[in-house]
């Protein structure tokens, strides 16, 4: 009887063993994992998905993090003093990683876009009818969205029109000038990214480059003046969007995640209006790309890169990735009543950083 207890008591510490060794290695099964805060700062569109308490616990069951993580804007990132102990960065486009990267240098370790959005006007669904009016917006049932002219836009926010000098509106003759509200290009990525765009329009050429510049300044001055204040987070003009409605916010520039996990988790219905979303013509995408200045910074892109769980996660936090091949987030927003489109063919080209340094110079 003895040797019986013996043997199961043994058994038990060899199993117990055994699953503390599994819960401390890489998921490869190859490598010793410690448990390791990782820290640093990302833009405020991704704060739902990184505060979500199923992603939190998973990342610390399977790869023993806990995250350590501010908001901060995108362009901010670029003057945070390289001494800080930072193990990401993570900002919502290309054109800020060329700064951090310049910034931090030896300290990167490596890079990789980990999630996709393209970039939307959110409007009201009672001021549509304003909008096609005016043929400022195109319904286009084969690509199963409705297209915002940019273009056309513009040039109302560049001549001073106000929403009463639209035709056929007596739903919202107020004398507010036609502007789309952003954040602010010098510290934020959502408005630099409309401000790039704002200067392909212009310049009426594909990408707009250094040269072209200071033909388009005063052009673009208004189209960031006419707005008045603007936020260093992306999370600021969409709560305004949300909250106070078309009164305050009758056009937003946001990014498409912000709007189609608004939409998917509590509905459309606003204060008796409801949300709409369009997509502008031409419209541009954000790479949010995952900056790593630390081994634990390495060992979060590589999860967030790989894992299938959190992949997935994103995807259910609006964002588009290689998931199944891009299909689970088209049929998880079917599922939700939402279609979506599958692609973009009216792409805009980013700019390159020096081109952005030089119009960014031009603004207020």
């Amino acid at each position: 009887m003895k040797r019986i207890v013996a043997l199961i008591l043994g058994l038990a510490i060899i199993i117990g063993v055994i699953l503390l060794i599994r819960q401390t290695i890489d998921p490869s099964g190859l490598t010793r994992l410690e448990q390791v805060t990782v820290r640093g700062y990302y833009g405020s569109e991704k704060a739902d998905f990184l505060a979500d308490p199923d992603v939190q616990a998973h990342l610390k069951k399977t790869y023993r993090i806990t995250l350590d993580l501010k908001k901060m804007g995108s362009m901010e990132m670029a003057s945070l003093n390289p001494e800080e102990p930072i193990d990401i960065l993570w900002p919502s486009s290309e054109i800020p990683v060329t700064a951090i990267e310049n910034r931090f240098g030896t300290k990167v370790k490596k890079n990789a876009t980990i999630a996709y959005s393209p970039m939307i006007i959110g409007t009201w669904k009672s001021l549509v009818p304003i909008l096609k009016a005016n043929d400022l917006v195109q319904s286009s049932p084969q690509d199963q969205m409705d297209v915002l002219r940019l273009e056309k836009l513009l040039m109302l926010t560049v001549d001073g029109r106000t929403w009463s000098d639209l035709a056929a509106n007596d739903a919202y003759a107020v004398r507010k000038t036609i502007v789309v509200k952003t954040t602010d290009p010098k510290r934020s990525n959502s408005g630099l990214l409309f401000l790039a765009m704002s200067a392909n329009i212009l310049s009426g050429k594909s990408v707009v480059t250094s040269m072209d510049a200071p033909a388009l300044a005063e052009k673009l001055k208004l189209l960031f003046q006419a707005q008045g204040f603007q936020s260093k987070t992306s999370s600021l003009p969409w709560e305004d969007y949300l909250n106070k409605g078309r009164g305050d916010t009758p056009l937003v520039w946001a990014y498409e995640a912000q709007m189609v996990e608004t939409l998917s988790r509590y509905g459309s219905r606003r204060g008796g209006d409801e949300l709409y979303l369009l997509y502008p013509s031409p419209t541009i995408w954000s790479n949010h790309v995952l900056i790593s200045l630390s081994d634990g910074g390495n060992r979060l892109l590589t999860a967030l890169l790989e894992d299938a769980f959190l992949q997935k996660k994103l995807n259910e936090y609006g964002f588009r990735n290689q998931y199944q091949n891009g299909d689970y987030f088209l049929t998880y927003y079917r599922n939700k009543g939402l279609e979506l489109p599958a692609t973009f063919d009216d792409v805009a080209t980013l700019p390159t950083y020096e081109t952005m340094e030089k119009l960014l110079n031009f603004l207020p």
